[in-house]
């Protein structure tokens, strides 16, 4: 699905903004959510939004199995609590291409799996994903 005029994708395979299930600045124990959740059933496919860079590929702390994709006018997009990672640190990738799978690592390890998902702009931090999704 693309965005409006925003050229993302939405970041989980067959789903669309209906399936968000927490909101960014949602409270979430004394601070506020930072992303959206989006429920899927554990291992379905994770895309990258755009064409991008692999710029991390972690495992551990709350957001369990992450990746961090880097686009082309430095944008971060975080993916976390994903079942399982299909890329490198330093990979090249297109938009639309599966990075990794739904799941629920980390401190969502008790949830129903869900993609935890961030976008960072260069120049305001973390905005409200939910803005680049038509119908959000």
């Amino acid at each position: 699905m693309l965005a409006g005029n925003h050229p993302f994708l939405f970041p989980v395979a067959n789903k669309s903004p209906r399936h968000i299930i927490s909101r960014f600045g949602d409270a979430r124990g004394g601070r506020k959510h930072q992303g959206i959740d989006i429920k899927a059933d554990r291992g379905t496919p994770v895309l990258a939004i755009a064409k991008g860079t692999i710029e991390r590929v972690k495992d551990g702390g709350n957001g369990g199995r992450q990746v961090w994709l880097r686009l082309r006018d430095s944008t971060m997009v975080f993916y976390a609590h994903l079942d399982e990672q299909w890329v490198e640190t330093g990979e090249e990738v297109n938009a639309g291409q599966a990075i990794g799978s739904v799941g629920n690592t980390g401190n969502a390890r008790y949830t129903t799996p869900h993609l935890h998902f961030e976008i960072i702009l260069p120049d305001k931090g973390e905005v409200d994903p939910a803005q680049f999704f038509e119908g959000a």
